[in-house]
């Protein structure tokens, strides 16, 4: 008889866990980047706000160790909606898929977004 058996998965609280053949279970936290572009036409304290909003709809959605990092004002290297240039941001944080993908919709509905990229480290 093998020593290891494949781990099961369960949903729990609306977050998926693992479950473990020895009986406990570990909740699946994943880390995540994403990265994002504004609209040129926001001012520095307007794209604080802004992802300030997105960092707290991560938060509210169960994840934790959420960082931001501006890179700054951009130049593209193609046009987007129009537009040559962007503010680029780079949030971080660990969280579960749900959590991710939430907050990719929220950046997809929002006018002011060119591109947003969601990367699983």
């Amino acid at each position: 008889m093998p020593d290891f058996l494949p781990a099961r998965s369960a949903v729990l609280y609306g977050r998926e866990q693992a479950l473990r053949p020895e009986g406990g279970s570990a909740l699946r936290m994943s880390q995540y980047e994403i990265t994002y572009i504004i609209r040129p036409s926001f001012e520095d304290p307007q794209v604080d706000e802004l992802a300030t909003h997105f960092a707290d709809v991560a938060k509210s959605n169960g994840s934790e160790n959420v960082e931001l990092e501006r890179m700054g004002r951009k130049r593209l290297a193609f046009e987007i909606k129009k537009v040559r240039e962007g503010h680029y941001i780079c949030m971080k944080f660990a969280g579960s898929p749900d959590a991710a993908k939430e907050v990719i919709r929220q950046m997809r509905l929002h006018d002011d977004i060119l591109r947003a990229l969601l990367i699983r480290l």
